[in-house]
């Protein structure tokens, strides 16, 4: 049998250490055989070691097959979106058996929960941010954005599949809950500070349309570049476009 590069010999014994002899099999066969005790050697350029423990290969193949079918579906799911991926396509590219895929998956909308859900809840740890006092709006919101830097060099593709892709979801309104956030972020460090100075806003939806509008702006550049840099560069200038002196325009 071959996983990848590496040649397998498999020696099964039954539970009486009964020799059976050495047989070649199916990925899914072998994780239907978890009731034996494998004895195997694996031949590759890194590796020439034998192994006699019961059901460790197994938990190996399980985790290798799991992480095949997670990251063909990331592309699958990146480049057509929730909508129109297919299971089958994504079992056929993870060169894994359709039936495979659901064992460890139980629908497609559980294998996309399982690929973007990382990246949401550290999107939204950004909200411990607000609990803090911030003393400059500046501040707040390049802090904002330093947090934002961080999620994307581990998550940039599922954050954008949320973004663009998750459409039948429940990750679909993740863009707008994301401009709520940022309306809340200007209103309890903004808003607080100018009603403290006696400045009116007259209609608070405002801070909705500048959320909304530095959101959809820090998208667009995420989606084009890719150096961290020249992202960097970008965002803090969207952001001095957004914020800089921002209370001073109400006056």
């Amino acid at each position: 049998m071959r996983i990848r590069n590496r040649v397998v010999e498999i020696n099964i014994l039954n539970r009486r250490d009964k020799h059976l002899g050495i047989f070649l099999f199916s990925e899914s066969q072998l994780l239907l055989c978890e009731s034996c005790v494998f004895t195997i050697r694996f031949f590759s350029d890194k590796i020439n070691k034998r192994i006699v423990k019961r059901g460790s290969f197994m938990q190996y193949l399980k985790d290798e097959v799991k992480n095949r079918i997670k990251t063909v579906a990331m592309k699958e799911f990146q480049d057509k979106g929730f909508l129109h991926a297919s299971i089958r396509d994504i079992s056929k590219n993870a060169g894994v058996a359709i039936g495979n895929v659901y064992r460890y998956f139980k629908s497609k909308e559980d294998l996309f929960n399982e690929i973007v859900e990382p990246a949401y809840q550290r999107f939204f740890g950004m909200e411990k941010i607000y609990k803090r006092e911030i003393y400059s709006k500046v501040s707040f919101f390049e802090e904002i954005v330093n947090y934002i830097m961080e999620i994307m060099k581990e998550y940039k593709i599922q954050v954008l599949i949320m973004v663009d892709k998750s459409k039948g979801t429940k990750y679909a309104s993740f863009k707008e809950e994301l401009i709520r956030l940022a309306e809340k972020g200007l209103k309890d460090n903004l808003w607080s500070e100018l009603q403290k100075r006696g400045i009116e806003i007259k209609d608070p939806f405002i801070f909705y349309v500048i959320a909304s509008t530095f959101t959809e702006g820090l998208f667009i550049i995420l989606r084009k570049y890719d150096d961290g840099e020249e992202t960097r560069y970008l965002i803090h200038q969207l952001m001095i476009l957004h914020f800089d002196d921002l209370d001073k325009r109400f006056e």
